[in-house]
């Protein structure tokens, strides 16, 4: 009895994990909007931020789906 209350003890852990995770991801998606609000002031002619924020925002849209696969392992365990 003993080795299945240590071997569940870390996987019970993983759903607060996972809680984690997606909230640092929701947080990153905060901040991407953010800087893409802040970045209007800068002049184009200067320096187009619009084309990092955009590379930025599609490496968001992968984290969408990390996130989606993170619920998916969530609910399984």
């Amino acid at each position: 009895m003993a080795t299945i209350a240590l071997n569940y003890s870390p996987i019970g852990q993983m759903s607060g994990f996972f809680e984690q995770i997606k909230t640092s991801i929701s947080n990153y998606q905060s901040e991407i909007l953010t800087i893409q609000t802040l970045s209007s002031a800068v002049d184009s002619t200067i320096y187009n931020l619009d084309d990092v924020i955009s590379e930025v925002q599609t490496s968001t849209t992968l984290q969408d789906d990390k996130i989606a696969y993170i619920g998916t392992l969530d609910t399984q365990m």
